[in-house]
């Protein structure tokens, strides 16, 4: 979902319709990261930004690392996150 979210992202505001669904994108981000966020965790805006396009182009572009290796990067950041609050 990264990829084609950057790139709406970029030309949201020449189409109602795209900015619409990258509204809802963004949407759907908040929502992950409210269901995998524990309850009551002082990472919640880490989490969420974590699960930000602009976090994952940042891996792909700056870090240089392949779409597979970014979604795994991520998941590994995010893991600790999730598991360490439901304790």
């Amino acid at each position: 979902m990264f990829g084609y979210a950057w790139l709406g992202a970029q030309q949201r505001d020449e189409s109602a319709t795209l900015h619409s669904e990258m509204n809802a994108y963004e949407g759907l981000a908040d929502a992950i990261a409210a269901i995998i966020t524990p309850a009551g965790s002082a990472k919640a805006p880490l989490i969420r930004g974590l699960l930000d396009f602009l976090t994952y182009r940042a891996l792909r572009l700056a870090g240089k690392l392949s779409p597979e290796q970014a979604n795994t990067e991520l998941i590994a950041t995010l893991h600790p996150l999730i598991v360490a609050g439901a304790d």
